[in-house]
């Protein structure tokens, strides 16, 4: 039987240096029709028999991550897939297979499996569920209503800057770096009693120690830091807008002393010589509100393709991903769908061979 497959390869410009480690997503954008029209080519079993390698000789399998619902075949199919590259530069190619033997994705905790895919992350959401892919068991518990839409721009979870929030019951604990990544597209800026729309941090309820994430009512991310200080005001920063996905990504780094805020891509602006490097201790991850005082403090907003990360990301990094998600169609170009186990055919002839 036949085993179909294809080349996904990183364009020109979009890595402004080479990558470890590095999770990337695709999307249909990047898929021939054939690979996932639920056709006699095509990939099968909602993608149980999709497997990814860095090398042609298919010897160096990597680990990917299809989220629930996200693969639909049929007249107008759609896929999102996750993986990690252990290297990944302008240039690197993923090579993609229609397995004909396996017939379901690797389990989660598998060395291919979704967990492996967000390797020093503390939490990774999709926008589609409140589950977390990291491995760490950070699912979200729903305090009202987040609305769970698809695992496109289109959707996201959203929180309506009332009482929507989530919150987990158990995080990790760091002394070190913290990084909150993700996408976030605001409906209104609502007005709070202490002037921040709380997006998502890891918290310690009972002492309120923490970083979290937020935005102002001067409509410019904000990071309040353990103590309660807002170590990276909105004195300074790019204004949002409402309607509009933007890539936000917060470093909170107590090694370098300084928090950076990147907006797509790009540093906004940047606290440096900061002090405060008390540790989190057990800490519960957040989304849409303050942990202590839930229904307060409420974000109007989606978030999307979130994360939680124990480490400080570089810039090349971050605007590496950013490139990936804004754009996962630029951002790789793909090669034809084919059977990669075509041959070489030799046929008899009647004739003489003469050897000389």
């Amino acid at each position: 039987m036949a085993r179909y497959g294809c080349t996904i390869t990183v364009a020109a410009g979009k890595i402004p240096s080479s990558q470890s480690n590095f999770s990337w997503v695709a999307t249909e954008a990047n898929f021939p029709t054939a690979a996932i029209d639920g056709g006699a080519q095509s990939i099968l079993n909602g993608g149980g028999n999709l497997r990814c390698y860095t090398d042609s000789t298919k010897l160096i399998q990597i680990p990917i991550e299809i989220p629930a619902g996200s693969f639909v075949t049929g007249v107008s199919p759609s896929i999102v897939v996750w993986g990690l590259s252990p290297a990944l530069a302008v240039g690197g190619t993923v090579y993609i297979e229609a397995d004909t033997v396996a017939t379901a994705q690797p389990a989660p905790s598998n060395t291919y499996g979704s967990e492996k895919v967000w390797v020093g992350s503390e939490d990774v959401r999709h926008g589609n569920t409140l589950a977390d892919s990291s491995g760490n068991n950070a699912d979200l518990t729903v305090s009202g209503t987040a609305t769970s839409n698809n695992a496109g721009f289109n959707g996201g979870k959203a929180f309506d800057g009332d009482k929507n929030s989530g919150f987990s019951a158990t995080g990790g604990s760091t002394s070190g770096a913290i990084s909150f990544k993700g996408w976030v597209n605001f409906n209104s800026f609502v007005t709070i009693a202490d002037s921040a729309q709380r997006l998502n941090g890891i918290y310690t309820a009972s002492t309120q120690e923490g970083v979290v994430t937020s935005v102002t009512q001067a409509d410019k991310f904000a990071t309040y830091t353990f103590g309660g200080n807002d170590a990276a005001g909105a004195a300074a920063g790019t204004t949002l807008t409402t309607g509009t996905w933007v890539h936000a990504v917060v470093v909170f780094d107590p090694i370098a002393q300084s928090i950076t805020h990147y907006l797509n891509g790009n540093i906004d602006r940047q606290t440096a010589n900061f002090t405060d490097t008390s540790p989190v201790t057990n800490p519960i991850i957040v989304y849409g509100t303050t942990a202590e005082n839930v229904g307060n403090n409420g974000v109007d907003a989606k978030q999307q393709w979130c994360s939680t990360v124990y480490s400080a990301p570089t810039a090349d990094y971050i605007k590496s991903e950013y490139n990936n998600q804004s754009s996962p169609a630029t951002f790789w170009t793909t090669g034809a769908w084919a059977d990669q186990d075509a041959s070489i055919t030799i046929i008899e002839s009647t004739g003489t061979l003469n050897l000389s």
